[in-house]
């Protein structure tokens, strides 16, 4: 008997030894480690780099002979900032000996963070800058540039979050400045003012 065959008949054995349906609490971590072991010998199990340890996050594990559906949650997203989770929605088909992805889906991890509404804010900062005010979030390098300290206006939390409110923010700033003659320059947080001929003046 070839390995597959092997570990194919032995995740159809221990299956065929639990009840149809919901597969019970205690009958899981078993299910999971048999599901584990015929893993790499199922086409369609590498699906979305699904390798076999990560089946130990398998929940919602139901026997329907032939098949043996579950739910795999996966934290990829969450390494680049995401609050939420993929779900995968697994059949495996043990008379055809294969496993495949029939749903997906997400589930939200953490709080999601309320929208920021960057049009006030860009505008107590435009004013501050045509106005020449001193903030702790402005650093003047000349009278007619200007630093901004965006970690002091909109913190850093979830990166997707932060990041997405930062471009709110600087577009609606660099519109509202533009009016007055204030642009940014290749450093999106440093602002210049164009100064164009000798009657132009700089506010202070």
């Amino acid at each position: 008997m070839s390995p597959a065959e092997q570990a194919i008949g032995n995740l159809r054995a221990t299956l065929d030894r639990i009840a149809i349906g919901p597969v019970s609490s205690d009958q899981e971590d078993l299910v999971r480690r048999s599901l584990a072991e015929a893993w790499e010998y199922l086409p369609g199990s590498d699906e979305e780099s699904t390798d076999a340890y990560k089946l130990h996050r398998a929940e919602n594990l139901q026997w329907q002979p032939p098949i043996l559906s579950f739910v795999l949650e996966r934290h990829g997203g969450t390494v680049v900032g995401s609050s939420r989770a993929a779900l995968h929605n697994w059949e495996v088909d043990l008379n055809l000996r294969q496993a495949r992805i029939v749903r997906l889906g997400r589930r939200q991890l953490t709080s999601q963070d309320e929208r920021l509404n960057v049009k006030p804010l860009a505008e107590e900062v435009a004013k501050a800058i045509i106005k020449h005010r001193s903030k702790r979030w402005l650093n003047w390098k000349e009278a007619n540039q200007v630093q901004i300290d965006i970690g002091e206006l909109i913190p850093t939390t979830n990166a997707q979050t932060t990041a997405g409110r930062r471009k709110r923010f600087h577009d609606a700033l660099t519109t509202r400045l533009a009016v007055e003659g204030w642009a940014p320059s290749t450093n999106r947080w440093l602002f210049t003012k164009c100064v164009t001929g000798a009657a132009s003046s700089v506010r202070v």
